[in-house]
């Protein structure tokens, strides 16, 4: 789970404790469908009086339980109930069901369900979440809690408006869109530069959504951004193998319509934070995953990368291992392990303090780079963590640091 400021701002019938209690328990999402379960909670099984006591609900150790419980049944009801593999949002949706089943009690009922969906909106998004939202409207009796999340839900589908959102693949059921951003002096049949965004989110969780203010702030320098869509596992159903694929294909489908989109073809950027850079790196340096109907003639790779935090060895993550290595070995879909001559010039942006994508990975891999003849800058961030963006004083050092970059590409006008 991303922790987001605003999470920290939440508004619930108990006040600063329901909100704390919250984030305790939104803090346990990590471990998602895409995420091994604790060795303890593979089979919990609990007393249903137990589940159901209202008076424990802001017990750190009942939540952990029940987290822990539900999702074990969840994890059964998507492995037993194959019309799940082609919904979307499908373990949150299962998710909801468990809890209208396991939960009897109405407050326990309230508090897990408000637990899930918000769960949901900051953490997937709300496309295709309106059948969520109504069936926890309609099962949820806490009024201030409908409230905080019907506000919740509003302001992202208020932030889908103002920009352009194209679909740019169908895989299978799945429709994923590409999010347009245009300076304001923009006109038509102008070739501007671009800069494809892909979040992050550890290949099973994330939203497009989290790339927007980064979209505006591009867009304000004069460039066209475009924050991407890809399938991940907890939506999807998917391994991080399909994620490679849809990044592979934003950026074919950028280039293919550059005219339309009044971008200069070979002034395409791409960048990504965390797991959104392991894709953009893996879009630009495999020559595996291309979709069969794409004309792999129009090149996958950007005319430049941009890595924010970025994940550069996949293989320290088992569950990354286990979900990649029956079709692939690893080390193939690892960045570091792939380098070679003849790539894009890149700007590697990194915390010497990222505890979840390692400092000396980001180090090495910009060294290979640099050894196989690559135009790689690496940009320390002193002392800052994964998510450097939440200090003030990171996030305006990597944004010069960027914009440095690109300026030195000819991709963006010194002011």
């Amino acid at each position: 789970m991303i922790v987001h400021p605003n999470l920290l701002h939440g508004r619930s019938r108990a006040g600063s404790l329901y909100t704390i209690a919250l984030i305790i328990v939104l803090g346990l999402s990590c471990s998602g469908q895409g995420r091994e379960p604790q060795k303890e909670n593979a089979r919990i099984s609990l007393d249903p009086k137990y589940i159901n006591d209202s008076t424990l609900v802001f017990d750190e150790q009942y939540q952990k339980a029940v987290f822990g419980f539900i999702r074990t049944r969840t994890l059964d009801l998507l492995s037993s109930d194959t019309t799940f593999r082609s919904i979307d949002n499908q373990w949150n949706v299962a998710r909801v069901r468990v809890v209208l089943q396991t939960c009897t009690n109405q407050a326990v009922r309230n508090f897990w369900l408000h637990v899930v969906v918000k769960d949901q909106i900051e953490n997937y998004g709300i496309k295709n979440a309106e059948p969520m939202m109504n069936i926890f409207q309609e099962h949820s009796t806490d009024a201030a809690s409908v409230q905080e999340l019907s506000q919740l839900y509003d302001g992202e589908l208020e932030s889908r408006n103002g920009h352009e959102i194209v679909s740019y693949k169908k895989a299978g059921s799945f429709s994923l869109d590409a999010h347009v951003f245009y300076p304001d002096n923009f006109q038509r049949g102008q070739q501007r530069s671009a800069m494809v965004l892909f979040h992050g989110g550890s290949w099973y969780q994330g939203k497009p959504e989290w790339m927007f203010a980064s979209c505006e702030h591009y867009a304000s320098l004069g460039m066209v951004a475009i924050a991407v869509e890809y399938r991940v596992y907890d939506r999807h159903g998917v391994t991080p193998l399909e994620c490679i694929s849809d990044a592979k294909s934003a950026i074919r489908w950028v280039r293919k319509n550059a005219g339309t989109l009044g971008i200069h073809p070979n002034r395409i950027v791409a960048s990504g934070f965390s797991a959104g850079g392991h894709l953009v790196a893996c879009a630009t340096m495999l020559t595996i995953l291309d979709e069969r109907d794409e004309d792999t003639s129009i090149s996958s790779a950007p005319n430049a990368m941009i890595f924010s935090s970025s994940c550069f060895d996949p293989t320290l993550d088992p569950w990354f291992v286990k979900q990649v290595e029956t079709r692939y070995p690893a080390k193939s879909t690892s960045p570091i392990h792939v380098v070679r001559p003849n790539l894009p010039p890149s700007l590697v942006v990194h915390g010497t303090q990222d505890k979840m994508c390692p400092f000396w990975a980001a180090a090495k891999f910009a060294e290979s780079m640099t050894k196989a003849g690559n135009r790689c800058e690496l940009h320390r961030l002193q002392d800052a963590p994964h998510f450097y963006f939440l200090e003030k004083k990171y996030r305006v050092e990597a944004g010069e640091a960027n914009e440095r970059f690109l300026v030195s590409l000819g991709f963006l006008s010194k002011n």
